[in-house]
């Protein structure tokens, strides 16, 4: 996405991702994938954000998680990463105050952030 680099944090173990990646034909989008073998503590520790972090080499106030669950949203806000959450039908009864904005759908949120942080090009 422009020049964004871009990364996946899991729960889910490493087969299962990397094949859900390569089955949509994801995997050059992302340059980092953390799953939940990477770390001792799942979200919504902070751990699979924090080794994110490390592995693209930058700081948390340069990124933006986007998760649809409150782990999810716990673990970002936990690494000191800004985030945005994504209501499912799922998680639509989660708590989402930690997220600096919800959305009811990935593309809205996706343009929020452009809009607001990327100068909107």
């Amino acid at each position: 996405m422009r020049g964004i680099r871009q990364g996946v944090v899991t729960g889910a173990g490493p087969d299962a991702i990397r094949a859900t990646i390569r089955a949509y034909g994801l995997a050059p989008l992302f340059a980092v994938v953390v799953t939940a073998a990477d770390v001792q503590r799942s979200k919504p520790a902070p751990d699979g954000y924090r080794l994110a972090l490390e592995r693209l080499g930058v700081g948390a106030a340069e990124c933006i998680a986007f998760e649809d669950s409150a782990n999810g949203v716990a673990a970002a806000v936990a690494a000191g990463i800004a985030c945005c959450a994504i209501r499912t039908r799922f998680t639509e009864d989660h708590d989402f105050s930690g997220a600096v904005a919800t959305f009811d759908s990935l593309a809205d949120a996706a343009a929020w952030v452009m809009a607001r942080h990327v100068g909107g090009d």
